[in-house]
């Protein structure tokens, strides 16, 4: 099982887009010295222009409401996988084998429902 500690670049892409500050991630995505065509995860500093910003699992539990129409953040670990929500029989959940995965789309469905005037950042 392939074990994930930081958003990936497509996923920080669309994070940016639904307007959270690159400045909150913990982490990024450089170009690799000896092997351009790859990218190598780092700590943030120094973040250069063409770093992808990268979130951390406490960096994207940082972003999250703790709580929403008094509903606590839950997060449930069963044989599939990891279900992270707030009131999982009525309100809102995620479900994805990694529980950085279920955080970001958690996050999205948060991010999405914020009153804004541009455009949805979610597909």
């Amino acid at each position: 099982m392939k074990q994930t500690i930081a958003t990936t670049p497509e996923q920080s892409a669309r994070l940016k887009a639904c307007g959270v500050d690159p400045k909150t991630a913990d982490m990024c995505w450089r170009k690799d010295i000896i092997f351009p065509n790859k990218q190598v995860l780092t700590i943030k500093e120094p973040y250069w222009d063409e770093d992808i910003p990268a979130w951390s699992l406490s960096a994207l539990l940082s972003l999250l409401p703790k709580e929403i129409n008094g509903h606590h953040l839950e997060m449930v670990h069963d044989e599939d996988g990891w279900y992270v929500g707030y009131y999982f029989d009525v309100y809102s959940k995620s479900f994805a084998p990694e529980l950085i995965d279920s955080l970001y789309q958690l996050l999205c469905w948060t991010l999405e429902r914020k009153p804004k005037t541009e455009e949805k950042c979610i597909d």
